[in-house]
């Protein structure tokens, strides 16, 4: 839905997302990784060589 040109759809499916999200929070006590698997590493550039 990010990608749809109506506004008023993409607000829809953030609000849905959010409401998704704060269930399952609440469901598990805490909340998911965004990205699981990455490492804190790999979130700063490397140095180019």
């Amino acid at each position: 839905m990010a990608g749809v040109a109506d506004a008023s759809l993409r607000r829809y499916a953030a609000l849905a997302m959010q409401e998704a999200t704060v269930r399952a929070v609440r469901w598990r006590g805490s909340p998911s990784a965004a990205f699981p698997g990455l490492t804190s590493a790999a979130l700063y550039p490397r140095a180019e060589k």
